[in-house]
């Protein structure tokens, strides 16, 4: 590590014509750890896993997706002569070699290795960050400014000529190595390029503090994927499990004669796969046997056809739990007049969208709350919102940035029926940036609002973009939860959180999408165990949303006149 800093210390001086430095040092790790500590210059890139294991996901297309300001040091670097690019240094949290480097560093350098526009020295530092930090506290900073990096001048020494870069033996650093690529899928979908490799990613674990008085209170399964790394090796080994049971049940369903009874354990795809433009996304779309179907209008009418009665939903239940879904796409344009038509006929409370509207200038949900007339089948549904809450709080202490809408559904001159919105505007795509307290407070947010208003036996809709990893995220949390929270004796041997995971992916793919959003369930659910242990629980995690915002009373309370006169 000191030579791999002296290593640092001497390149940074050497700039180009340009300006810039002829060394770029690269943070892998999350945004968040980057803006809490980094090597002083160091530039972020932390790309989601999905992304950047796609082959055709090249390092322009890797660029093209970065802030402003990193893509034009990228510009200004390829302006440079292929001779004079820069050596770019990358680190992790704490990678020790070649055979432990993580995916992150792997899958990224290889962006610039098979790429003909970039042509230079790659190199891991040994010991990642941690290491680095403890060694070289004077050459840390904070914060998320450093986009453009630096010229770090040692102070009392030589600065070598521009021709003649330091001779140092780099001990310390180690070249990186490609992703191991032997569990490559047959069944290719931005799903399963999440594939874990054989070797688990150490920087990958729980967050949530644990010490020894919490252990009593923790389920044996719980306790049991903690481990002496934070649960890294134990949960990564049965995410790659799931993942193993999904593509087998994928290429059996895509394989299968659609004339079978369809059922989990016979699953096919039909409708979601000859009616693509009916999806958001051309790899996810329902099994047969828990498609939502949307229904005909009245009772004498022509039973709807295939085409007619699709839309890219699944109903979604554990057994065991009350609790039901409808998990979905985020609707298309053309879908919205089906969204709103399948809530109206389910008598839909509440619907929890995951997804903001539009993520890094691409469109994920179409604005289905906005006031207007939508058709589905030459069914107009009129929308109207009754009242909304721009910056409601989850916690007291979230950043978690929410909105609540109170929709009004009308159709003809049939009775209205009113629907709960509550839409997170912060959970990005693909990601686990969101805190185990706001899902917590959420889920008991949802769990309020049907007991009160008498709606516990009606499915939530549930959806993000795809309706696959933040719904799958949340629906499984909720799910757990409401075991925890039930009287019914459940084994305490078997794992809750993967069962429930394994039974929803019988019923819709891909649900979880990735590793970090598996952690985050079990983050989760241990720190809901804690609270539900601890001297101040009563059962209810949201009573001050009760008094702080009216829109959820008001709701509630039409709801209960609504169940009066029916």
């Amino acid at each position: 590590m000191a030579e791999s800093f002296r290593y640092i210390e001497n390149w940074r001086g050497i700039v180009g014509e340009d300006g810039l430095p002829n060394l770029l040092v690269i943070d892998v790790r999350p945004f968040q750890d980057y803006c809490k500590s980094h090597i002083v210059g160091a530039v972020n890139l932390c790309l989601p896993s999905t992304l950047l294991k796609r082959s055709t996901f090249t390092l322009d297309r890797c660029i093209a997706t970065l802030t402003s300001e990193e893509k034009a040091l990228f510009t200004k670097y390829l302006q440079r002569d292929m001779d004079n690019l820069p050596t770019l240094i990358f680190y992790d949290s704490c990678t020790e070699s070649s055979d432990t480097a993580s995916l992150s560093i792997s899958n990224l350098s290889s962006k610039f290795v098979n790429t003909q526009t970039w042509k230079a020295p790659l190199y891991v530092m040994q010991g990642g960050f941690k290491e680095f930090e403890l060694l070289h506290p004077a050459h840390v900073e904070t914060g998320s400014h450093a986009s453009m990096p630096k010229v770090m001048v040692a102070p009392c020494r030589e600065t070598p000529s521009s021709d003649q870069p330091p001779k140092i033996q780099i001990s310390s650093l180690t070249h990186f190595r490609l992703p191991d690529t032997s569990n490559t899928p047959f069944f290719k979908s931005r799903h399963h390029e999440e594939l874990l490799t054989t070797r688990p990613d150490s920087t990958l674990h729980l967050n949530t503090s644990i010490t020894t008085p919490d252990t009593n209170i923790l389920p044996s399964w719980l306790f049991n994927v903690i481990g002496s790394d934070l649960g890294a090796s134990v949960l990564s080994s049965k995410f790659n499990c799931l993942q193993v049971q999904e593509r087998e049940r994928l290429n059996q369903a895509l394989t299968r004669h659609c004339q079978a009874t369809p059922s989990p354990e016979t699953p096919y795809f039909s409708a979601g796969v000859e009616l693509g433009r009916k999806n958001r996304y051309k790899d996810i779309f329902p099994y047969e046997h828990s498609r939502v179907k949307i229904q005909k209008y009245d009772a004498e009418d022509n039973e709807l056809d295939q085409e007619e009665s699709y839309i890219n939903a699944s109903y979604l239940h554990y057994p065991g739990s009350e609790n039901q879904y409808i998990a979905t796409q985020g609707p298309l344009e053309e879908t919205i007049g089906d969204f709103w038509k399948v809530a109206y006929d389910h008598k839909i409370p509440l619907i929890l969208s995951l997804t903001a509207q539009r993520e890094n200038e691409v469109e994920k949900c179409a604005p289905y709350w906005e006031p207007g007339t939508y058709s589905s089948n030459g069914v107009f549904i009129n929308v109207e919102i009754l009242e909304q809450v721009d910056n409601f709080k989850l916690t007291e202490e979230s950043s978690c940035e929410c909105c609540a809408r109170w929709i009004r559904l009308k159709i003809g001159d049939r009775p209205t029926h009113d629907v709960l919105q509550i839409q997170i505007l912060s959970w990005p795509d693909y990601g686990a940036l969101i805190s185990s307290k706001d899902l917590i407070s959420l889920a008991f947010l949802k769990r309020h609002i049907l007991e009160e208003s008498g709606t516990c036996d009606v499915p939530t809709i549930v959806h993000c973009s795809a309706g696959c990893g933040r719904t799958g995220c949340f629906s499984a949390i909720d799910v757990v939860i409401d075991l925890m929270l039930s009287n019914v004796e459940q084994d305490d041997e078997k794992d809750l959180a993967y069962d429930v995971i394994s039974e929803f992916r019988s019923q819709r793919v891909s649900m979880v999408q990735n590793l970090r959003q598996y952690i985050l369930i079990y983050d989760t659910i241990l720190m809901f165990r804690k609270s539900q242990a601890s001297s101040e629980y009563n059962g209810n995690n949201n009573n001050w949303i009760e008094d702080k915002y009216d829109i959820f009373n008001h709701f509630i309370e039409e709801k209960k006149s609504e169940n009066k006169g029916n």
